[in-house]
């Protein structure tokens, strides 16, 4: 019995390294999810089978042990769909931001040269367009039926914190909100987000572990010097809410290479932030404030 098992073990294991390794067929390319098996979500238990090659596709599938989780994709808008960029290989892991909220946390892709593990520290995280890291949230694994089940066994397997997924879903019911939003949910200062170039507003959402709050920023951080400038939605720049001299502000972080001159704000200023709802600037004034967020 004992030289059976360990030959099924053999069979399984030479069976995974083939699946992770061999080069994506034609047929792979085509549209239909690509499938492979993740083994360990944690940076510290990844193995060269979690190592995987994901250059090109537009939809991917993977199962995570036992829970399956398909349509996995990089940029999806009304109009397009993107493929991962091209030398995108390494590993998905599940990344867990520093002092962060129980609800906070998400899977990312860890971009690197090769399978062994010990060239995770040194890798780049897979970006967006917008420049922000890729990432699959909490949100998205308590809401989206597609992701449920990964979501589901990376708790059962001490990957994402007891309670996470259940506070995410007590956190949106609140605001009835039934679907993974499209808009970012802030929550420390000094957390990046997306704004549009073409647009002085954006509608985000601020949540600790007790409210859920909908915002809208209207904000002049991102006005071009000459106001007949018309400047592209597509294009983004990074801000984020911080706090100076005991107020809250909004800084701009980065802009388009192609806009830095033309814009009125430089990279690192500030404008005040006054919202007319006084609950979101309680909130605001009690957010953390790491020593610098990832």
């Amino acid at each position: 019995m004992l030289k059976l098992l360990s030959v099924l073990k053999f069979r399984i294991h030479n069976s995974l390294g083939r699946a992770t390794r061999r080069g994506l067929s034609a047929k792979s390319r085509t549209g239909r999810p690509l499938k492979r098996v993740l083994i360990s979500m944690k940076p510290n238990e990844l193995t060269s089978f979690d190592y995987m090659d994901i250059s090109g596709q537009r939809c991917i599938g993977i199962n995570y042990r036992n829970a399956p989780c398909r349509k996995i994709r990089w940029e999806v808008s009304k109009t397009s769909e993107r493929p991962f960029p091209e030398r995108t290989h390494g590993f998905f892991y599940y990344h867990l931001p520093k002092n962060a909220p129980l609800f906070a946390g998400g899977v990312r892709f860890r971009v690197c040269p090769s399978d062994d593990t010990r060239t995770f520290q040194d890798g780049d995280d897979l970006l967006k367009l917008s420049g922000l890291p890729w990432e699959i949230s909490n949100w998205a694994f308590a809401l989206h039926k597609t992701y449920r089940p990964w979501g589901e066994e990376m708790v059962e397997t001490g990957v994402i914190r007891p309670g996470a997924l259940e506070l995410c879903r007590k956190l949106t019911s609140q605001v009835h909100l039934h679907h993974p939003s499209d808009n970012p949910v802030i929550y420390s200062l000094k957390q990046p987000f997306s704004m549009p170039l073409g647009l002085n507003k954006i509608i985000f959402w601020i949540a600790n572990e007790k409210n859920m709050v909908r915002v809208l920023l209207r904000s002049r951080i991102l006005e071009p010097f000459n106001v007949t400038l018309k400047m592209p939605v597509a294009a983004t720049a990074d801000v984020c809410f911080d706090r100076v001299e005991g107020n809250i502000v909004v800084r701009l972080l980065s802009v388009p290479p192609e806009y830095a001159g033309k814009m009125k704000y430089k990279v690192g200023d500030t404008i005040p932030y006054r919202p007319t709802r006084p609950e979101v600037l309680d909130m605001l004034k009690n957010f953390p404030r790491p020593a610098g967020h990832e």
